[in-house]
C-alpha cells in the first residue's frame, strides 16, 4: 500500500520540522516537501501534487494562507487541504470551507491529532479537531432568522455607514428605536463595535 504523501506549508521552522518527525515513523505518510511561504509553496506544490497538505492559514497574513489555499485548489484539485491555525472565526472559516479546506486543525492541539486529521481526510472526510469545532460550526448554524427582519434591514443600513438618526429617518422609526435595536444585534453578533458588527453578520448583508 503506497503511502499518503505530504506537503506542509507554515512560516514556523519549528512547526515544519516537529510535523517531520512526527510523521517520519508513520506506515501510512509519507512528508515529501515544505516551505514557509505562500510564493514557494505555490512553486513546489505543483510539480509534487501531493495526497494531503497542511497550510498554516496565518503567515504573514490571514489572506496568505486564504490565497495559498485557493491556489492549491486551483492547481492540484484534488489534494486535500487541512487548515492550520492558533485561530478560527466565522470569517475565516466560511471562507475556507468555500474554497474546498477539508480539515481544520487547532495549532493548540495535541500534535498526534495532525496524524488523525491527515488520514481522515485522505479518504474523502472532513476533520475538524475539538479545540476549533465550535468556531467552525458557529458559522454554519447561525441561522438568518437569529434577526428579525427589521434588525436585518438595520444592520444593512449600517453597513452602508448610516448612522443611527440616518437610520431611522430610513426606516421611518425614532432613533431611540434604533439605537436599541443597534445593541441587540451587537449583543446577539457578539460584537462589541460596529466593524466587528458588520464582520460577524456578513450574511444577513447577502440577498438569498
Amino acid at each position: 500500500m503506497s503511502k499518503i504523501r505530504l506537503f506542509v506549508c507554515d512560516d514556523e521552522t519549528a512547526i515544519r520540522v516537529s510535523i517531520g518527525y512526527l510523521v517520519k515513523d508513520s506506515p501510512m505518510i509519507e512528508l515529501i516537501g515544505t516551505s514557509g511561504s505562500m510564493e514557494d509553496c505555490i512553486e513546489k506544490i505543483c510539480p509534487l501534487y501531493p495526497d494531503v497538505a497542511i497550510v498554516d492559514i496565518f503567515m504573514k497574513s490571514k489572506y496568505d494562507g486564504l490565497r495559498t489555499c485557493e491556489e492549491i485548489k486551483k492547481i492540484c484539485p484534488e489534494t486535500k487541504i487541512i487548515a492550520y491555525s492558533a485561530f478560527f472565526d466565522r470569517h475565516i472559516t466560511k471562507n475556507l470551507t468555500r474554497i474546498g479546506v477539508n480539515g481544520f486543525v487547532d495549532k493548540g492541539s495535541e500534535m498526534e491529532i495532525i496524524l488523525s486529521a491527515i488520514e481522515l481526510v485522505y479518504k474523502g472526510e472532513e476533520y475538524v479537531c475539538p479545540i476549533s469545532s465550535a468556531s467552525h460550526e458557529l458559522w454554519k448554524k447561525t441561522s438568518r432568522t437569529n434577526l428579525s427582519n427589521q434588525q436585518i434591514d438595520v444592520i444593512k443600513l449600517i453597513a452602508k455607514g448610516l448612522s443611527n438618526q440616518e437610520i431611522a429617518d430610513e426606516m421611518k422609526l425614532s432613533s431611540s428605536t434604533i439605537k436599541t435595536q443597534r445593541q441587540r444585534i451587537m449583543k446577539k453578533l457578539d460584537a462589541h463595535n460596529t466593524a466587528q458588527l458588520i464582520l460577524n453578520g456578513e450574511q444577513y448583508l447577502i440577498t438569498p
